[in-house]
């Protein structure tokens, strides 16, 4: 019966040593987290260098009280990736629009029967402009270091740009 009990004190132990590292496991599983932000995490840690694609779950446990001693800083650079991520994301996005956006012209006959050229779907290209500004407004929110801020001006500036000569034709 003894036998039984110490394995059994033995594996409780080792839960309960890992129990508190498993919010910080939880959020090391993040898509984004890449390699820049691991060897960060490793800076800090002060442990030995390793390439993203070669982590598994024993280089954490291992490490486990050094972790746990660095919380904030471990959170802080998850959170980072977080926002990045969300940054990266709305510029894919905004690029994609920018590729495949168009302005469609018809010909109308006005009151003096001259033609001229109207955009379709006007108020739709307003629209989509809105909803740009707002997602690149909700990118900058998310900034929590200025790495993308420049991107992120120029395209304010673009967008700015196109709604205002859109609503002042």
């Amino acid at each position: 019966s003894n036998m039984v009990t110490i394995p059994a004190m033995r594996i409780k132990k080792q839960i309960e040593k890992y129990r508190g590292i498993l919010p910080i496991l939880t959020m090391l599983q993040s898509d984004s987290l890449s390699d820049k932000h691991w060897m960060s995490l490793f800076s800090i840690l002060e442990l030995p260098s390793k390439s993203y694609h070669n982590i598994v779950l024993s280089d954490v446990l291992n490490y486990a009280p050094k972790f746990l001693e660095y919380s904030s800083e471990v959170k802080a650079i998850i959170n980072q990736a977080y926002s990045e991520q969300i940054v990266r994301q709305a510029i894919t996005e905004l690029e994609q629009w920018a590729v495949l956006a168009n302005l469609k012209l018809f010909t109308h006959t006005d009151s003096r029967n001259e033609a001229i050229m109207l955009i379709k779907d006007f108020q739709e290209s307003l629209n989509k402009i809105g909803d740009n500004q707002c997602l690149l407004q909700s990118a900058k929110n998310a900034v929590i270091n200025d790495s993308f801020l420049d991107q992120l001006e120029l395209w304010e500036n673009k967008l700015n740009i196109l709604s205002f000569i859109l609503n002042n034709l």
